[in-house]
């Protein structure tokens, strides 16, 4: 972080003269500006995409629409856009949202995670955006593909590595854990499209650092970007995974936060359906395979410590979703 004299860069200057403030002080960091101001503490940031941009202001007018604003909105300029064009790039001038990051293991923050979460699908339940993606059953059976393809490759592989070894071993079981997962994907898509549950906008990237805490208890989403389009329940399958290994794979925390979330917005059976059929899906142990040895990109040394790591988390997500389903009473 450094402090600048705004007069000293006039680009600055063009784009903040066209907002009705007047600035103090100027923080630079690796993604935006930070500005003290007599209308309190705002976030400026470039954006080379000016689609993106568009997007991601319609996205968060759409959520404030639709009832929920806890977000950092783009402020007007003087003029009433959104944002500011200068030379090639948007610029866009939010409030800074002060709070702190809810910890899984307080109680309190917990439940302002889950219902905060629970408001926001809320709201994305109201968008209608008319949009149809491609069946989780595809990506998945592409998955399985990849896994066919590297245990082909490493059958065929004649200086087999340590890491090597370990994974000819694994592969017939991944395989077949993909493979039930693109049944149970195939299962739950024929029920749910069926009695109408479309895809929606998503976050598609949350953490529990995603969120703030301020100092009145309210739960707020801070650096909403370009959202995704996807089943309505990806965004907490999602977040329970990060959770469960956040807490060192406590199944309390998971039961509080759902009880929190559900508070607010009550899962349907096919939803429930639809957050086991993600977790049993071995996401970062393809990730790994595919970087490795479809893709080819060089790993870093570590990479057999790697793996076992991934294994030993793909061994607890099988212990969650055996949790979940007894919870979700299914």
């Amino acid at each position: 972080m450094n402090s600048i004299n705004v007069l000293n860069n006039m680009n600055l200057v063009e784009v903040l003269r066209q907002y009705e403030l007047r600035v103090a002080t100027i923080e630079t960091y690796p993604s935006f500006y930070k500005l003290k101001t007599d209308r309190g503490t705002k976030i400026l940031k470039k954006w080379n995409d000016i689609d993106t941009l568009k997007e991601v202001f319609r996205f968060k007018e759409s959520l404030a629409k639709a009832g929920f604003r806890k977000i950092d909105r783009l402020i007007r300029t003087k003029e009433g856009k959104p944002f500011v064009l200068y030379e090639g790039h948007g610029y866009a001038l939010t409030d800074w949202i002060d709070g702190k990051k809810p910890s899984i293991f307080d109680e309190e923050d917990l439940k302002i995670l889950g219902t905060t979460l629970g408001n926001f699908n809320l709201a994305t339940a109201k968008i209608n955006i008319n949009h149809q993606i491609a069946p989780w059953s595809e990506h998945f059976f592409r998955g399985l593909k990849h896994l066919q393809y590297v245990e082909r490759y490493l059958d065929n592989k004649s200086d087999k590595n340590d890491l090597d070894e370990i994974i000819l071993k694994d592969i017939v079981k991944l395989n077949e854990q993909v493979d039930r997962s693109i049944q149970m994907a195939r299962k739950i898509e024929k029920t749910s499209f069926r009695i109408g549950i479309e895809p929606k906008l998503c976050h598609g990237n949350l953490y529990s650092e995603s969120f703030k805490i301020d100092e009145y208890k309210e739960g707020w989403i801070v650096d909403l970007g370009l959202p995704i389009i996807d089943i309505p329940v990806y965004d907490i399958a999602k977040l329970v995974i990060r959770i469960y290994k956040e807490s060192g794979f406590k199944d309390e925390i998971i039961y509080q936060f759902l009880n929190h979330y559900q508070s607010v917005k009550p899962l349907q059976k096919e939803e429930k359906y639809w957050i086991l059929t993600y977790i049993a899906y071995p996401h970062n142990i393809w990730k790994f395979l595919y970087v490795y040895y479809v893709a080819k990109i060089p790993h870093p040394t570590e990479n057999l410590s790697q793996y076992k790591k991934l294994m030993d988390e793909q061994i607890n997500l099988g212990k969650l979703y055996q949790l979940l389903f007894t919870y979700f009473d299914l």
